[in-house]
């Protein structure tokens, strides 16, 4: 039998030592997955400037005239700042108690209807009545009083009275008087008075209402007197 050549062998082992070193050869790492793409906003477009001439401010000349700023005002400067109030602001309004306002409404009613009833009188009689009251003689001092005594007399006589109460009986809250103060001089002239007085608080001020041939009821004195 014929021995291998020395050449084949040295080929043989050379070819052993290159595979066992194939195998033990370290694997390569592989590359890492690259990441996933984001969509990213693109950056607004760069605005070219504007060539237009009115949109670019032109230097003053030396001949224009330039805009004035106003001055401080003295008179303001020293004031100090007003600060707004925060508490709040209660208005309290006046209680009128009931028996004030029911003497208040009856004076302007009463004298009113009491100055019909005259111009009545006149009209269907072709003169002036006689003056009457007061009657009551003084104000009711916060309260209604019976109408009656003898000053009633003469407002019987132009057929006038309060109007009469639940029971019948006329009420007053004030006292009532008319005068003639113009004496007719037969041709339809002259000129009265009406007037009421009343204490609708009982606190002895009393307030007055008048009324003449001309002119309707109206309070002569001040609203806080009742």
């Amino acid at each position: 039998m014929q021995r291998p050549s020395l050449p084949l062998l040295a080929a043989v082992a050379l070819a052993a030592v290159a595979l066992v070193a194939w195998l033990l050869w370290p694997a390569a790492p592989s590359p890492a997955p690259a990441p996933p793409a984001t969509e990213t906003s693109a950056p607004p477009p760069v605005q070219a400037p504007s060539t237009n001439a009115s949109a670019v401010p032109r230097a003053p000349a030396s001949g224009d005239r330039q805009p004035e700023e106003p001055e401080p005002d003295d008179d303001l400067a020293d004031e100090p700042a007003v600060k707004p109030d925060a508490t709040p602001v209660v208005v309290s309004l006046p209680i009128v108690p009931r028996p004030v306002r029911m003497s208040r409404r009856e004076a302007l009613g009463y004298t009113n209807s009491l100055r019909t009833a005259i111009l009545h009188y006149q009209r269907d009689h072709g003169t002036w009545p006689e003056p009457g009251g007061p009657c009551p003689p003084e104000p009711p001092a916060g309260e209604a009083v019976p109408w009656e005594g003898a000053c009633t007399a003469a407002f019987d006589a132009i057929d006038w009275a309060p109007p009469a109460g639940e029971d019948g009986v006329p009420m007053t809250r004030c006292s009532y008087a008319f005068d003639i103060t113009v004496p007719d001089t037969g041709r339809g002239g002259g000129d009265f008075r009406v007037i009421a007085r009343c204490d609708g608080d009982g606190d002895g001020v009393i307030s007055e209402t008048t009324a003449t041939r001309h002119r309707q009821a109206r309070r002569r004195t001040a609203d806080d007197v009742y």
